[in-house]
């Protein structure tokens, strides 16, 4: 989603805010003041957008029109009524809770909104659908006329992940820093095999000297890379 988001603002800035998905993880648990963005102007955008995990098994995409305040969850396969109805009303509590914290988009009520999602034939193909629903409404296509294509857009996603995609720790010296510390260190620690950690927001894989960190955080505890905290936190 955020490949997706960085290609479509290329070329509409301020198109798309890609909320990550482990956000929703703190909302299950009613969590909404962990992550609330507060550098970023989400009323600048046109669409906000979330894939959301339903039970650790399956996905759907939360697609908020920021304009409209209209707020629709696309699920391929929805067997659940609760579904769209829960995911909507924790993304609703997240955003009065962001709203009175920092102002943004305050005195939306966001509305249910009509989008939905073509419906997926398999028991696999749910990620590959909420790509596909996303792409299709930022380029104004309704999202159930593009289903036939989701075969197609498990290969682009594919292929994107592959251009873009990164040499994990083990093969690689430098981190993702902008500027690798143990690259530039006359005298970098000792330890032949340093110790990373992976950033939940961006993804980067940094080393733990070059962020400052003795340990990375432990299972269930999410770590927030210095280039994310400055710019969204």
């Amino acid at each position: 989603m955020a490949l997706l988001s960085k290609e479509i603002n290329v070329n509409r800035s301020g198109h798309i805010f890609p909320i990550p998905s482990y956000a929703a993880v703190h909302w299950q648990r009613a969590m909404y003041q962990t992550w609330l963005f507060k550098k970023v102007n989400m009323q600048k955008y046109k669409w906000i957008f979330l894939p959301f995990n339903v039970n650790k098994s399956h996905w759907v995409l939360l697609a908020a029109d920021v304009q409209r305040g209209e707020v629709s969850v696309l699920d391929s396969l929805p067997t659940n009524p609760n579904t769209s109805i829960n995911c909507i009303k924790k993304f609703k509590a997240y955003m009065a809770c962001r709203s009175e914290k920092i102002g943004d988009l305050a005195g939306t009520s966001w509305k249910v909104g009509n989008l939905q999602s073509a419906r997926q034939e398999d028991g696999h193909s749910c990620g590959a659908f909420v790509m596909l629903n996303a792409l299709a409404i930022t380029r104004g296509i309704d999202p159930r006329s593009v289903g036939k294509y989701a075969k197609d857009m498990r290969v682009y996603v594919q292929n994107k992940l592959i251009t873009n995609a990164v040499p994990p720790p083990d093969q690689r010296k430098t981190c993702d820093m902008v500027e690798c510390l143990m690259a530039l260190s006359k005298k970098p620690p000792t330890s032949t095999r340093p110790k990373w950690v992976q950033c939940d927001v961006c993804g980067r894989w940094l080393h733990l000297y070059c962020v400052s960190i003795s340990e990375a955080p432990g299972e269930g505890i999410d770590y927030v890379c210095p280039v994310c905290c400055a710019k969204y936190a």
